[in-house]
């Protein structure tokens, strides 16, 4: 059971997620971005129950935290 924070929805993230939701060892990811309707637009692109998508703004070590310690609840935190 892993559990990932991918701190980006765009060009790294997104792809990462991607590869991730695949990967039978890892059961959630967590994929966080300040702009919530990228890190929304990726999660349905990928159409896995793994990701949660949630706003993050990575310059505030709180909001890193917050994502980290989050549940796979499959909400989205505004």
């Amino acid at each position: 059971m892993k559990k990932v924070l991918i701190v980006g929805a765009g060009g790294q993230g997104g792809p990462c997620a991607s590869i991730l939701a695949r990967d039978k060892d890892v059961t959630e990811i967590v994929l966080g971005d300040i702009d919530i309707e990228l890190a929304e637009r990726v999660k349905n692109k990928i159409k896995n129950d793994k990701i949660t998508a949630v706003k993050l703004d990575a310059g505030k070590v709180e909001d890193i935290k917050n994502a980290a310690n989050r549940g796979n609840s499959g909400d989205t935190q505004s």
